[in-house]
């Protein structure tokens, strides 16, 4: 049996092959605990997926072991890569141009926090480059946006600001593989109701995985709710320096 004609799983210069090698594992042991980690369910991974999981993760130096990368198989075929908070706090880390960094919570004038921004500069630009997002336009209907809406909006600024500021793409955030989902259903055709209110449990459950995975990442004093007091929003001269870890050290 010639390579050509073997399982994935066992090709000899497979990308799962090299993951297992670097982490001593079976590829068949690697397979099962990737399929367990990174998807929503085992029965949803198959071998040509975990694959391109893993040659994102591979190109971006990301690790799906310590949750930084995930997969959403698509409903059009193929994966979605869906990296956390922690996963674009590495990419970000890590760059070669990055000065230093720092969130900066956005209020309205009656002093509620309707926004945060993620503010990056870069070694080789002579300014701050401030990217902004709104909890108005990125809120979604699920529990972690219900009850930690500045953890989350802080989240999102931060990972929007990283694929900006660094230029980095074919890669997610988990509201925006969540909108992608959504998508892929609308376009879904002669879908009954069942079968649509199917797709969205579906949906629901996996992208609340994956939100809540990236909600336990930031500092615990965020959980309140809008309009909390100062006290809440980082000051502007916090600074986080690019080989850091990304987080002020009083959160800890």
């Amino acid at each position: 049996m010639t390579s050509e004609t073997k399982p994935a799983i066992q090709q000899k210069n497979s990308i799962l092959r090299t993951f297992a090698n670097r982490m001593g594992l079976d590829p068949k042991a690697m397979f099962d605990t990737l399929a367990n980690t990174i998807f929503p369910t085992k029965a949803s991974a198959t071998v040509e997926q975990v694959n391109a999981l893993l040659l994102v993760a591979d190109q971006y130096k990301l690790n799906p072991f310590t949750k930084e990368i995930y997969a959403f198989p698509s409903k059009v075929g193929g994966i979605t890569p869906v990296v956390g908070v922690d996963g674009w706090l590495t990419l970000m880390n890590t760059h070669s141009q990055c000065e230093y960094w720092y969130p900066e919570y956005i209020k309205n004038e009656a002093g509620e926090i309707v926004g945060c921004a993620c503010v990056i500069k870069r070694l080789d630009r002579g300014k701050e480059i401030r990217i902004e997002e709104w909890i108005k336009e990125c809120a979604r209907g699920t529990d972690q946006w219900r009850n930690m809406p500045l953890r989350m909006i802080r989240n999102r600024a931060i990972c929007q600001g990283v694929r900006l500021v660094f230029g980095f793409s074919g890669i997610y955030e988990p509201d925006e593989a969540a909108q992608i989902y959504d998508a892929e259903v609308l376009g879904v055709r002669n879908a009954s109701e069942d079968e649509m209110e199917a797709l969205n449990r579906e949906a629901d459950k996996a992208f609340g995985r994956l939100a809540e995975e990236q909600a336990h990442t930031t500092p615990p004093e965020e959980d309140g709710k809008l309009g909390d007091a100062d006290s809440q929003a980082p000051a502007k001269d916090q600074l986080f320096d690019g080989g850091g870890d990304g987080y002020d050290p009083q959160d800890e």
